[in-house]
């Protein structure tokens, strides 16, 4: 989302969580969708109600045999925010887009 035209020349501050913390925390408000929800650039592909899942609904093997580990899920929330975040916030960063995806892709 950074990298986005809109947002490519704002500073932003993105914090990388310990993901099995923040599941720990909060698993039953982390919901797990199959696509950006809010991209429209290739296709305005239909959205609805059912678009984010639990973990105990969302069909991640097919998405893992079908599309790879690494793009099973495309977009997580959790309902309502975290509440405590800073308890799973390993790092933050902040820059451009550029400079945080150059660091990130160096770490």
């Amino acid at each position: 989302m950074i990298t986005a035209t809109a947002y490519v020349d704002v500073i932003h501050d993105v914090l990388l969580v310990d993901t099995s913390k923040l599941v720990q925390m909060e698993e039953e408000k982390i919901r797990l969708s199959r696509m950006n929800s809010g991209s429209t650039k290739r296709m305005a592909h239909p959205r609805d109600m059912n678009l984010f899942k639990t973990f105990a609904d969302y069909p991640f093997e097919f998405r893992r045999e079908r599309y790879g580990k690494a793009k099973a899920v495309a977009e997580v929330c959790v309902l309502e925010g975290v509440d405590g975040i800073a308890e799973a916030v390993l790092e933050i960063k902040r820059g451009s887009a550029d400079d945080i995806m150059a660091a990130l892709m160096t770490d």
